[in-house]
């Protein structure tokens, strides 16, 4: 199924609170799945990212311990949700957060029948505004280096 299939509303701006806390999940998971699951060096990699970007790296740690609790980490439907509106790949968001592509589309037409309600926030107001300065800044830096490294491999076989 194409994901052209679908229509999915506007996000609200309540939707976007917590669309922006499951973005910030993603980002996380995407460095866990890459570079295990449990890796200490990948929290203290995004506490120093937090430090970088004039963040309180107290909070964000919270926020990830936090994302290990069923009470705020985000469920397979809002994942399947926020991965669509995000216009992440579905394969990426399959992959990394370990669903089929039918429960993804599945989820998706159920929220669609469900009328799509609004997408709860789940962290304080101090936590999301932490959160959103974090995700800003890591767009900057992230999309303003990410050019530099493609392609990096063209060449590899001229060593130097």
């Amino acid at each position: 199924m194409s994901k052209n299939r679908y229509t999915l509303y506007e996000p609200t701006k309540k939707s976007i609170e917590r669309m922006k806390e499951v973005q910030f999940y993603f980002f996380l998971q995407a460095f866990l799945f890459k570079y295990n699951a449990d890796n200490q060096y990948i929290v203290g990699l995004i506490e120093d990212l937090a430090l970088l970007f004039d963040c309180k790296p107290h909070i964000i740690n919270t926020i990830i311990t936090h994302f290990k609790s069923p009470a705020y980490r985000p469920d397979k439907q809002e994942i399947a949700v926020v991965g669509f509106l995000l216009g992440i790949p579905i394969r990426e968001t399959t992959k990394i957060h370990r669903m089929g592509n039918d429960t993804y589309y599945k989820l998706i037409k159920q929220y669609i029948n469900q009328n799509q309600p609004d997408l709860q926030a789940r962290l304080s107001t101090e936590y999301r505004r932490e959160l959103y300065k974090f995700l800003t800044n890591a767009e900057i830096m992230f999309g303003n280096v990410s050019y530099a490294l493609k392609g990096m491999n063209a060449y590899d076989e001229f060593e130097l």
